[in-house]
């Protein structure tokens, strides 16, 4: 159960999602939301974040994915974050 700690929150997403159908936004879009506390998501991913980076620079080569400055991928040492941003979520719905 998606449970949003606003109900204007909860209104907004069905109606913008699944057409004011508060069931169709549960079973079709909840994989969508994560309201874990962002420090434990921090906590449980720097537990695994080497293990995590050689997946990525496998998948992805020595490349920022950021993009965020031009000469990111020329220094050649990456965090996770550099691959694919935490704050995209990726990682945690996968």
């Amino acid at each position: 159960m998606i449970n949003f700690e606003y109900p204007e929150d909860q209104e907004y997403f069905t109606n913008l999602l699944a057409n004011r159908d508060t069931e169709k936004l549960e079973s079709d879009f909840s994989e969508l939301f994560d309201f874990e506390n962002p420090a434990i998501k921090r906590e449980k991913f720097n537990k695994i974040s080497k293990k995590v980076l050689k997946k990525l620079l496998d998948k992805y080569g020595n490349e920022c994915q950021l993009k965020i400055h031009e000469d990111c991928s020329k220094v050649n040492k990456f965090e996770p974050d550099h691959i694919v941003p935490l704050s995209s979520n990726e990682l945690n719905k996968k």
